[in-house]
């Protein structure tokens, strides 16, 4: 009964993860990319592009390793032989994708907006830094 429970918790979040990556995804493709964005700036905030950290080869690298794991996962068989008997036991495998069957075909770079706030409250400076 808590293995059941644990699966669908699981399951539940799996599931949520899908439809937040899918909507992101649909939002990128259905967007026309802009290489120019003019912010105007007022006087309570400004501006700064943060330059990347992070190479080119070391996403691709992660994106690889995000691959194989969402998509490592055990695989259930019977063989021929046991496909007739009631109290056969299913043979496991675990399936884990080749790096060398995954191929991405195209990087494009997005920037995502950093939202760092500062606000005084009673005479204190209090920061909250948002993605």
């Amino acid at each position: 009964m808590v293995s059941r429970a644990l699966k669908l918790a699981v399951s539940k979040e799996a599931r949520h993860e899908y439809i937040r990556n899918k909507k992101l995804v649909e939002e990128l493709l259905n967007n026309d990319p802009k290489d120019r964005y003019e912010i105007i700036v007022g006087k309570n905030y400004s501006v700064s592009i943060i330059e990347p950290t992070v190479g080119l080869r070391s996403v691709q690298r992660s994106a690889i390793e995000y691959i194989i794991e969402k998509n490592t996962q055990t695989v259930e068989y019977t063989t021929k032989e046991d496909e007739d008997d009631l109290l056969a036991i299913p043979k496991r495998i675990k399936y884990v994708p080749k790096r060398s069957d995954i191929n991405i075909r195209n990087i494009t770079l997005v920037y995502v907006p950093r939202w760092d706030i500062y606000f005084d409250v009673y005479g204190k400076t209090y920061t909250k830094g948002c993605l």
